[in-house]
C-alpha cells in the first residue's frame, strides 16, 4: 500500500494519480471487505487536489462493492473542506451508487436538502440523480428537490 501511496502523490498530473489509483483499485476489486482500497484512499483523501481525486477515483471504480456501512465516510468527505468538484463527484458517483441500491437513503437526501448550508442541499440533489436517470425512480428525485422549490 505504500508503494501505491508514493506512485500516486509522485504522478505528474491529476490524470496520471487517477489513472494508477483505478488500476490499484481494480486489482483489488476481489476483496470482500474492500479494507486496503478504503484505507489508501482515506489516506489519499487526506492530501492535496490531485490525491483527493485520485482517492475518488479509486472508490468509483469499486462502486458496486459499496454498501450502506460506507455512507458515513463518504458523508464526511463531503462535509469536509473540499472543493465543489470533489464533493459534486461523490455526490453522484459514490454515494448516488449506494442510493441507486438502497432506495432507504433517499430519506437521507430529504433530510439534507433541508440543510442550512449549500454545499449539502447540493449534494442531496446529485445524490439522487443517478437513482432517477438509470431506474426511472422520478418520484425519488421530486421527494429530495421538493423542499427546495418551496425554499426562495
Amino acid at each position: 500500500m505504500e508503494s501505491e501511496l508514493e506512485r500516486i502523490r509522485a504522478a505528474s498530473s491529476e490524470e496520471a494519480a487517477r489513472r494508477i489509483a483505478r488500476l490499484y483499485a481494480r486489482r483489488h476489486k476481489r476483496d470482500p471487505d474492500l479494507v486496503e482500497v478504503l484505507g489508501l484512499a482515506r489516506r489519499l483523501w487526506r492530501g492535496g487536489g490531485a490525491e483527493k481525486s485520485a482517492a475518488i477515483e479509486m472508490v468509483v471504480t469499486l462502486d458496486r462493492h459499496l454498501g450502506a456501512e460506507h455512507w458515513s465516510q463518504f458523508r464526511q468527505w463531503i462535509q469536509g473542506r473540499v472543493s465543489k468538484e470533489h464533493a459534486d463527484e461523490i455526490a453522484i458517483q459514490i454515494l448516488g451508487a449506494i442510493v441507486t441500491r438502497d432506495r432507504t437513503f433517499v430519506r437521507v437526501l430529504r433530510h439534507w436538502a433541508l440543510s442550512a448550508k449549500p454545499a449539502i442541499r447540493r449534494a442531496a440533489v446529485l445524490g439522487v440523480f443517478r437513482r432517477a436517470r438509470q431506474m426511472g425512480d422520478v418520484e425519488a428525485a421530486i421527494s429530495v428537490c421538493e423542499p427546495l422549490m418551496r425554499d426562495r
